[in-house]
């Protein structure tokens, strides 16, 4: 699978993708984003998600956080920062250094 983000910028998860100036085949791993209390939310309220990709020299993890009109208060919250460091889920990813070198 691959997405064109510009002209010649793609992203995939093949290894076999190589088309473009640029290309980040382990860019795209499957997670799963939830929260750790739910939240309760009225019909017309806006709901914003916030998440952040973090990398370390060992992988990948995302950090993510919602900022919502709670239901019964009508007070603007904010939810804790979920998977903080990746303590809850981490995509182990040790870089391949001759694959490196291919984008530079």
């Amino acid at each position: 699978m691959a997405a064109v983000l510009a002209k010649d910028v793609f992203v995939s998860n093949s290894p076999y993708f190589r088309k473009g100036k640029y290309t980040c085949p382990k860019s795209w791993l499957p997670c799963y984003i939830p929260l750790r209390e739910g939240i309760h939310v009225k019909n017309d309220s806006e709901v914003l998600f916030y998440f952040w990709r973090k990398v370390s020299d060992e992988g990948v993890w995302y950090e993510w956080k919602v900022e919502y009109t709670d239901f019964n208060t009508g007070k603007r919250e904010t939810t804790e920062l979920q998977n903080e460091n990746g303590e809850s889920y981490f995509m182990s990813m040790p870089p391949n250094p001759d694959e490196i070198k291919s984008y530079i």
